[in-house]
């Protein structure tokens, strides 16, 4: 009785939830590359070829010309094998071998052997990847979806593919009616590939925050995931939104941003300027860049000859033509020497 006290017990209490894994940020000194940690630390100790920040807890590290991953501490996780890889998003890390596409697991085991011209990251269990030409059938390459364990479950037929989002993907066909070709347009398919929104848009971007960015002949907006337009975008140019605000251009008067009522809530007025990314957004003014908040407030004065957007809580910018780390408030937590 006691003993199934006890194991009642150890089934009721509460069981910690798995923590992600800090994010590593790639630094160089004296010509190799090494990772710090949001504080500026030093984890891993320059010693690689190239490197990039680590997602999933393992980072992309080049030894004698040959791509793999790091864990935390500098450890192998999967070996310098590929030509070129991209950093983990599911679990599974897009990697080249030669001019061919595939996936590994964070174990390194291939989980799709590297036989496509062209691949996307996994999204909602999905992988977008082109097949190659075939020279015998010369069958036009199409892209299609594979699933997390690398087998197909769209069927590769569009001229251009998109990952999921809100359950939905962007996909491109060219179209006829009767023997008359309408040209190349852009649809959304749901995970079994079926049509969601039938293709009739010039240009597509996939969903966000419950939208996304298409192009119906002049008609630039947004639509909802049944293919109604909920907000034009009268601007020469604009892009998806990234935390309740979304990018766009005027030839005129410059870059800002609008809420998902169609208000300039930042009124066209920066020379450029990058999508919202953990609370503030990256600006350049007068060739400077610098970050502003949701509202348009400065949070961070323009004064980076170059910068990137926060990730981790670290943006990467050049200052005085050093390469640096910066927090939210603009302090450094690195500089190079």
């Amino acid at each position: 009785m006691r003993l199934r006290f006890v194991l009642l017990l150890s089934l009721l209490a509460p069981v910690a939830a798995a923590q992600p894994a800090a994010r590593l940020f790639p630094v160089v000194e004296d010509g190799k590359f090494g990772f710090i940690d949001a504080q500026g630390q030093e984890v891993i100790p320059p010693q690689f070829e190239a490197g990039l920040a680590s997602t999933e807890g393992l980072a992309a590290v080049q030894i004698a010309g040959r791509w793999g991953f790091v864990d935390g501490a500098g450890a192998l996780a999967v070996d310098t094998r590929f030509d070129e890889v991209f950093p983990f998003a599911e679990g599974r890390a897009r990697v080249r071998l030669g001019d061919r596409w595939g996936f590994v697991d964070a174990e390194g085991r291939t989980v799709v052997a590297p036989a496509y011209a062209e691949a996307l990251d996994y999204a909602e269990g999905r992988a977008p990847v082109r097949t190659a030409t075939s020279g015998l059938a010369r069958r036009r390459p199409g892209w299609g979806y594979l699933d997390r364990d690398g087998q197909p479950v769209v069927e590769a037929t569009f001229e251009r593919a998109l990952p999921f989002s809100d359950g939905l993907a962007a996909v491109q066909v060219f179209r006829k009616i009767l023997f008359v070709s309408l040209g190349a347009r852009w649809g959304f398919i749901d995970y079994a590939g079926a049509w969601a929104v039938e293709p009739r848009f010039t240009s597509a971007r996939g969903f966000t925050e419950g939208l996304a960015l298409v192009q119906e002949g002049r008609r630039l907006g947004y639509i909802d995931t049944t293919g109604a337009f909920v907000l034009e975008a009268p601007y020469a140019r604009a892009f998806p939104f990234a935390e309740g605000r979304a990018r766009v251009a005027d030839e005129e008067a410059g870059w800002g941003f609008i809420d998902r009522q169609g208000r300039a809530v930042i009124p066209p007025q920066y020379d450029y300027a990058d999508d919202f990314a953990e609370g503030l957004a990256l600006v350049r003014a007068d060739g400077r860049w610098g970050f502003v908040d949701a509202e348009g407030r400065p949070v961070i004065p323009p004064r980076f000859e170059r910068a990137r957007s926060f990730h981790g809580g670290l943006a990467y910018v050049t200052l005085d033509g050093r390469p640096a780390y910066i927090d939210r408030t603009g302090a450094l937590v690195w500089q190079a020497e």
